[in-house]
């Protein structure tokens, strides 16, 4: 029996980022990419169409800001589960009041990606939002 694939959507203004992100979500076989956006207006539209499980969304972005597009997402009635992905521990109180469902502070480290990426996959059927920020100081 083949374990179910999970379908992930990167938003990010840097494209290094996007891509620095990407080959760390590459040691987990569960998630499938879909896509990767630098602009949230696209990435909006993408995720309303493809209803992705997992979307990685940065916050500080030109135009929309990632606690914008969750917004703007979560008024169509879409909910999927989000992790902030942000050089700013800042907006971790924002986060926690949009329901993420978890919190990482750029430079990712690999052991907290795998921190988060464990409790998405050993979530209860309906997810649990709990927000931790996860930083690379440790």
């Amino acid at each position: 029996m083949n374990p179910r694939k999970f379908e992930a959507i990167v938003v990010d203004d840097e494209p290094a980022a996007i891509s620095t992100l990407e080959n760390a979500l590459l040691a987990y076989p569960e998630l499938n990419i879909l896509a990767h956006f630098t602009n949230p207006e696209e990435a909006f539209n993408a995720i309303c169409r493809q209803h992705p499980d997992i979307v990685f969304l940065d916050i500080d972005m030109p135009g929309m800001t990632g606690i914008e597009l969750l917004d703007k997402i979560h008024q169509t009635g879409f909910h999927s589960s989000v992790v902030f992905v942000t050089a700013f521990d800042k907006y971790a109180i924002e986060a926690i009041h949009r329901s993420a469902f978890d919190y990482l502070v750029k430079p990712i480290n690999s052991k907290e990606l795998e921190k988060v990426i464990i409790k998405f996959l050993n979530q209860p059927s309906e997810p649990v939002h709990e927000v931790q920020i996860q930083t690379s100081n440790t």
